[in-house]
C-alpha cells in the first residue's frame, strides 16, 4: 500500500504499487509505520516504542510469572525471561546498555 484514497471526507480504499484496491472500509493497521501517508487531512499520533529483555539461567525451575507496571519475569523451563523496557528511540534495532 501507499497511499490511502480518500473521497469525500471518507476512506474509499487504498493505492498499492499495483494499482487502486477500493473498499467501504479501510482498516490501518500497519502499527508504527501507520502514519505513512503525508497527504492524509490529519495527523495518525503512533510512534515506534521498543523494549528488550535479559535471559537468565537458574538452577531450578522458577515458579510463576511476575509482573509490574516497571518489570517482568518470565519462566521457561530453567531460563528467566525478564523485561521490559519502553524506548522511544525511533525505528533504532541495536540492543542497549541503557536498556539492559
Amino acid at each position: 500500500m501507499t497511499r490511502f484514497r480518500v473521497e469525500g471526507g471518507a476512506c474509499r480504499g487504498v493505492e498499492t504499487t499495483t494499482g487502486p484496491v477500493a473498499a467501504a472500509r479501510v482498516v490501518d493497521a500497519a502499527g508504527a509505520w501507520a502514519d505513512l501517508d503525508p497527504a492524509l487531512p490529519f495527523p495518525i499520533p503512533v510512534e515506534p516504542v521498543s523494549g528488550q529483555i535479559v535471559e537468565l539461567t537458574d538452577d531450578g525451575p522458577f515458579p510463576t510469572v511476575l509482573g509490574s507496571d516497571e518489570v517482568y519475569l518470565v519462566p521457561r523451563g530453567r531460563r528467566i525471561l525478564v523485561g521490559a523496557t519502553v524506548e522511544r528511540t525511533g525505528f533504532r534495532k541495536e540492543v542497549t546498555a541503557a536498556g539492559v
